[in-house]
């Protein structure tokens, strides 16, 4: 299912949101959209500013699956919308109609390695001011757009989190306020000073204990390894991108990586939705046979793994090797 006109690599399923910050406002405004079926779309408007008390705004909208643009059908606003906010309803519009006409500009690329090297289109875009370059990326839902870039480098608009709602409960989309002015970076390893003698590692090894098919180093750090089926890497990438009721992962910061041996390594920064602590995941998909692979992941507290970075690094590093 897709919005109309557009040519999805990966589809987006039902329930699936994207939320964007929009850059090009002095205040902190975001954008989300939300796909309730292939007719049903929500826009919801988020702003931190206090001082406007411009209010959240949402709206849902139907459109004609059948045409190959955007027909409204039927549209309800959430909630009633003041004259001094028509503005902000005549953005949300805006933004549909040209993000579905844009989209449709690529239809013919070929999107199988856009989560590595984001497709490009640059284009004059005048509600960004001029010529400015739209990355898009597979595996992000409705749009596949990862961000607008202006000539100078600079992200007018970009992904901050991607989602996924359920029959039973919306939270995650209809929570969203906004991120955290201050989210961990992500470095590649391979690029930190940071080094460990052999028995010192070993030693750092023993504090793991086993518990079914976990180890855990007390509640700081747990680590899981099996194999699991990776006929669509976009799809399983997807869904490590997705944000659950209960942790958020900020897709802005995410690193991903093709190692030696096409091992595949991602790395998120994500947060417990009833915590203010960051968390490090780190999932590698190593090859092993035809579509199977090895799936390990390492999920730590971030100050954790800051204060024993020689370690965690080694045992990352470790951890991608390609082994049958």
């Amino acid at each position: 299912m897709a919005l109309p006109g557009i040519k999805e690599y990966l589809p987006t399923t039902n329930g699936q949101y994207v939320y964007y910050k929009d850059n090009s406002f002095t205040e902190s405004v975001y954008l989300g959209f939300l796909q309730y079926d292939e007719n049903t779309y929500a826009i919801r408007y988020v702003t931190k500013s206090s001082a406007n008390k411009v209010p959240i705004i949402e709206i849902i909208v139907t459109l004609d699956s059948e045409k190959d643009y955007v027909e409204l059908t039927g549209e309800k606003v959430l909630p009633a919308v003041s004259n001094e906010n028509t503005n902000i309803l005549n953005y949300m519009h805006d933004i549909l109609y040209e993000f579905v006409a844009r989209r449709q500009k690529i239809n013919e690329v070929d999107f199988s390695q856009s989560y590595i090297k984001p497709i490009e289109s640059t284009e004059d875009f005048p509600q960004f001011g001029g010529t400015v370059t739209l990355n898009y990326n597979a595996i992000i839902p409705l749009f596949s757009l990862q961000s607008i870039i202006d000539k100078k480098g600079n992200a007018l608009f970009e992904v901050v989190e991607m989602g996924s709602i359920t029959n039973d409960s919306q939270k995650g989309w209809d929570s969203f306020l906004g991120i955290p002015e201050k989210i961990p970076s992500i470095q590649q390893i391979d690029t930190i000073n940071s080094k460990i003698s052999d028995e010192d590692f070993a030693n750092f090894n023993k504090k793991w204990e086993q518990k079914n098919s976990f180890y855990f180093m007390g509640e700081e750090a747990f680590m899981y390894s099996l194999e699991v089926s990776t006929t669509d890497r976009l799809s399983l990438l997807r869904n490590f991108s997705l944000s659950s009721e209960n942790n958020t992962i900020y897709f802005h910061n995410q690193l991903i990586e093709i190692l030696e041996d096409n091992v595949l390594r991602i790395t998120n920064i994500t947060q417990q939705n009833d915590s203010d602590t960051f968390l490090r995941d780190i999932k590698i998909l190593s090859p092993i046979i035809d579509s199977t692979s090895r799936l390990t992941g390492i999920t730590l507290y971030n100050d954790y793994y800051l204060s024993n970075l020689s370690y965690f690094n080694k045992l990352i590093k470790t951890s991608s090797k390609y082994k049958k």
